[in-house]
């Protein structure tokens, strides 16, 4: 390619140039081994920079490094992974950098403004405004987009979120002035928070566009700061078809502006989708912080890395080598220091070894000893799923385990902060050691059939349902381990409390006289035993089931004589304290004589209470017999209040209206009164958090208990995330204000039946 000539590659991360074999002979990076023929920055300066922030040093090593390689091998080339740093190098080493765009035309791409501006008749670009730094203020920003009230601030020139800003009350404004030139020029922009962003690579050449697989980007917010945080391949297939194809189209538009202005070589175009249009947002007219990805599958490929065919560009009219429709099955996410969190991310780059979710580490030899600066970067973790979802609505949501941000607060006891402690295991699930389990196995093993998750007590006094074995899990800080002959949970291996493990019910896998197994009609909780009212669910027989449920349809139907047998089996069992009937939905004109009949066996066997939790009966009158009968207790779970999201999620039960739940749940607080005995379900995670609220406040008016019930992936929702930690505290202790308003207690009202709701009831113990 240059015969005869050592190519080196100039950029932020060794790891960069992992996948393109051996078309260099060396790199001068920011970060990397500082071994071979690496010129590292972090191990020659033994300190990790924040590379978003101006830095001489790194500019005086780059110089010199090259100088002294040019020493040695006078014919050296350079190819730059940002290749509008070369105008900050001498003439005689300018002369060395290959494959470089004119100054006047990188210039135009490096401000946004007016990138903006020369593509808005090309492409569908954000409304935007512009606006010096003193005419920065909260009115001023309204003014100029009456309908919305949070804005995104972003300098002329800035790169992985430094330099933009989510503004959304006046008091963040006043923070930021602080922070910004006074007679600089800001381009604002409405935050639109159902939207998604996306990253496409484009390779160009005079007389030829290659794009690339488009990814979704994962963007963090710290503190006020829109940050990059990594990228999803797999995610864009999720997308709307016509957004998809959009992407594709104003993709090549935009390529072909740049090509017609003589630009070569390979850049990224950001985009931020809603559901019916697709925004140009900026170009970078370097390569992208995911490239490495793509340069992953094209070596699986045998084909040549975005790097060779960059060069390419430069050397030649059309592309040397064909290039097939690419398929990059993989995600990232990037972890960056943060100093009161360091002990946790050290912790996290350990298990990352061990999860199966991730393919491999990148930490281009990461040394904890030296210095780190806030927010550089540490390791990349490469996942074979995809880490972010689309969430009701149309936005992105990211694996809410990979937040190391919001955790249990250093200093305080664990049982001073029980909400938080909660919301974080339902969130990241749990890790069993390999010695508390062999140590559980010897009891059975854990039970964990139920959403794959585990019963555990803290000091028998506060009970959960942890996911366990579940995607991500391995990454969980929480951990049981069995020491000095104790089961113990701890936090990024700190010890928190003693716990005890649930371990799996011997008659579980047991048969009656017909032939059907015991926990296909029956499942023995904490403290109650859930009989099933049918074999499996109508309507996942009849293919509109819930995406959510995990209910699959049964191998063999059940008789009522095959529930007194397991009732029978059951009776002298001492943890059962109440009775469930349950299971998957009747069909919605049941009349409910096969319940009263299971009611009436239970009776006749025990005379605890007993809990309905059912479809609403299309005939309310049903429901006084079903008291009279012994139902001490009823539950019709709406799920999802929105009924157009309701519908979507659930295709059979949500075409049941609001208004057959309200009949019912009148009718049932006529008969079982405002105290709890009447509740139903809101499932957090597959609405947008103000319609679970407006659900919460229709159930409260009618004097029905909320239940919030946290989403867990899976059936078609598998890698459908539940909304991030900080979220489902806000939206639980929302729940509770409107409660209060209503005087209507949150449920359920069994402290064992709360484990895998949002509820800790902390008036029972005095903590």
């Amino acid at each position: 390619m240059f015969q005869g000539e050592k190519l080196f590659w100039i950029g932020i991360r060794e790891s960069e140039i992992s996948a393109t074999g051996q078309l260099f002979d060396g790199s001068i990076t920011i970060f990397g081994s500082n071994t071979g023929n690496n010129y590292s920055f972090d191990k020659e300066h033994h300190i990790r920079i924040n590379y978003n922030e101006d830095n001489e040093e790194l500019g005086v090593f780059i110089n010199k490094t090259i100088t002294k390689i040019l020493k040695e091998y006078p014919k050296s080339k350079f190819l730059l992974y940002y290749p509008m740093e070369a105008q900050e190098y001498t003439p005689i080493i300018l002369e060395h950098i290959v494959c470089i765009n004119s100054s006047a035309l990188t210039d135009l791409l490096e401000n946004k403004l007016y990138t903006k501006l020369w593509l808005t008749e090309t492409v569908p670009v954000i409304p935007f405004t512009t606006m010096l730094g003193v005419e920065l203020n909260y009115t001023s920003l309204c003014d100029a987009f009456p309908n919305e009230n949070s804005f995104v601030i972003q300098g002329t020139f800035s790169c992985g979120g430094s330099g933009t800003w989510l503004v959304s009350q006046p008091e963040e404004i006043k923070e930021l002035l602080e922070k910004i030139d006074s007679y600089n020029i800001y381009t604002v922009t409405p935050y639109k928070k159902e939207s998604v962003s996306v990253n496409m690579h484009l390779l160009i050449y005079e007389k030829a566009i290659l794009l690339f697989p488009a990814s979704v980007q994962v963007i963090c917010k710290d503190q006020q700061h829109l940050c990059y945080g990594g990228a999803d391949f797999i995610l864009i297939n999720k997308l709307p078809q016509n957004i998809k194809n959009k992407i594709q189209e104003y993709g090549q538009r935009i390529g072909k502006r740049l090509q017609e202005a003589g630009y070569r070589g390979i850049c990224g175009i950001d985009f931020l989708t809603t559901l019916d249009e697709v925004f140009f947002m900026e170009i970078n007219a370097r390569f992208q912080s995911s490239s490495f990805l793509i340069n992953d599958i094209l070596k699986e490929k045998s084909l040549p890395s975005l790097q060779e065919l960059h060069i390419d560009a430069f050397l030649n009219d059309s592309p040397s080598y064909t290039i097939p429709e690419l398929t990059i099955p993989r995600s990232f996410y990037n972890y960056s220091f943060v100093e009161d969190a360091r002990e946790q991310l050290q912790y996290i780059w350990e298990l990352g070894k061990r999860c199966p979710e991730v393919l491999y580490c990148i930490d281009d030899e990461l040394d904890w000893d030296m210095s780190l600066e806030d927010s550089t970067y540490l390791f990349k973790f490469v996942f074979n799923t995809n880490i972010a979802c689309v969430a009701p609505k149309y936005s992105s949501r990211i694996y809410n385990g990979l937040d190391y941000h919001f955790s249990l607060l250093k200093g305080i006891p664990w049982n001073k902060q029980l909400k938080r402690l909660k919301v974080l295991l339902l969130n990241q699930g749990i890790r069993i050691s390999k010695r508390a389990l062999k140590q559980l196995e010897k009891s059975g093993g854990p039970n964990y059939d139920i959403f794959y998750a585990i019963d555990l007590s803290i000091e028998e006094k506060f009970f959960f349902n942890v996911p366990y074995k579940v995607d991500f899990s391995e990454l969980s800080p929480f951990e049981i381990t069995y020491e000095k002959e104790a089961y113990r949970l701890n936090y990024y291996g700190t010890p928190l409390a003693k716990v005890s493990v649930r371990t799996n019910d011997p008659l579980a896998h047991q048969l009656t006289q017909n032939g059907v197994p015991y926990n296909e009609i029956a499942y023995l909780g904490v403290d109650r035993l859930r009989i099933h009212q049918r074999s499996g669910c109508f309507f996942k027989e009849h293919h509109i089931g819930c995406s959510f449920c995990d209910i699959e349809p049964s191998a063999k139907d059940f008789s009522l004589e095959d529930i007194k047998e397991v009732l029978q089996a059951y009776k002298n069992t001492s943890s059962i304290q109440h009775y469930l009937i349950g299971g998957g939905s009747q069909n919605p004109s049941d009349d409910f004589e096969n319940v009263l009949k299971i009611v009436e066996c239970i009776r006749k066997t025990d005379p605890k209470n007993i809990y309905l939790m059912s479809i609403p009966p299309e005939d309310v009158s049903v429901l006084t017999r079903l008291k009279a009968a012994g139902v001490t207790e009823v539950a019709f779970n709406i799920e999802v209040y929105d009924r157009n999201l309701a519908f979507n999620f659930m295709p059979g039960k949500g075409r049941l209206p609001l208004e057959r739940y309200e009949k019912a749940f009148k009718k049932a607080i006529q008969l079982w009164g405002k105290t709890g005995s009447v509740r139903s379900a809101l499932v957090v995670g597959l609405e947008p958090a103000d319609s679970v609220l407006r659900g919460v406040e229709f159930l409260c008016r009618l004097g029905v208990s909320p239940i919030l019930a946290l989403l867990k992936p899976a059936n078609q929702l598998e890698n459908f995330w539940a909304p991030e930690s900080r979220e489902v505290l806000d939206i639980w202790e929302k729940t509770e204000s409107i409660c209060r308003k209503y005087r209507i207690p949150l449920g359920p009202s069994c402290r064992f039946c709360e484990d895998n709701v949002l509820k800790i009831n902390l008036e029972e113990h005095s903590i």
